[in-house]
């Protein structure tokens, strides 16, 4: 996109979660789903990172871009929601199980 257009806006969003139809529809929800339906112990990793994005955040950002399109300069921006490890992410899923 920036090779065609070098003043294009791209917001990149590591992992995006809000309603959803199916616990199956982000990275982030699947693991909820992991937890949920499995009687079992199931392995999840200590070290992995999730950024997770809600969609209403996103929505308020690009509002707050669209604002500011004249002073913005083309390229990448990145925004994420708080980072935490897979294993910690677990126990706040718990909470609401």
């Amino acid at each position: 996109v920036l090779e065609e257009n070098p003043d294009s806006i791209i917001l990149r969003i590591p992992v995006l979660y809000g309603p959803v139809h199916d616990l199956k529809e982000s990275a982030l929800t699947v693991l909820l789903d992991v937890l949920r339906n499995h009687k079992t112990p199931v392995s999840l990793s200590s070290y992995e990172v999730r950024c997770p994005a809600h969609t209403g955040d996103i929505a308020k950002i690009l509002g707050d871009m669209a604002t500011r399109l004249d002073g913005l300069q083309g390229g990448v921006y990145q925004w994420s929601g708080r980072c935490l490890f897979n294993f910690k992410l677990k126990h706040i899923f718990n909470e609401y199980i």
